[in-house]
């Protein structure tokens, strides 16, 4: 699935799911959670925060694979024509070490094209 479908912040201790499949074991306890989101928000990320963001106990972001992950952003946007291009999206950016900033994304349309 896509983050408009919800999501899950949850610790894996035990990592016993395979590093490809990301999932609550039994005995882990979830976070946070939110159900998936109203029609007008669109969420969408690029370069592996497409569907998930995980980091290691060092603090680094990482894919499930283990690798590193690259710099990613996810943008959190709405389709309300009630709102102006300068104020309906923020920028979520991931550094390749795990920071996290967040920004307003400038001139964004309606449409929420997402970060490429």
């Amino acid at each position: 699935g896509d983050w408009e479908q919800g999501w899950i912040i949850f610790a894996d201790p035990t990592r016993n799911s395979p590093w490809t499949n990301a999932s609550v074991d039994a005995g882990e306890t979830v976070a946070l959670y939110s159900q998936a989101l109203s029609g007008n928000v669109v969420v969408k990320g690029n370069n592996g925060a497409s569907q998930y963001v995980s980091y290691s106990a060092d603090g680094l972001s990482r894919q499930l694979n283990g690798s590193s992950l690259a710099a990613a952003t996810i943008r959190v946007c709405s389709t309300s024509t009630a709102l102006q291009d300068s104020q309906r999206a923020r920028d979520i950016a991931i550094n390749s070490i795990g920071r996290v900033t967040v920004s307003t994304a400038s001139s964004v349309s309606s449409a929420c094209a997402a970060p490429t």
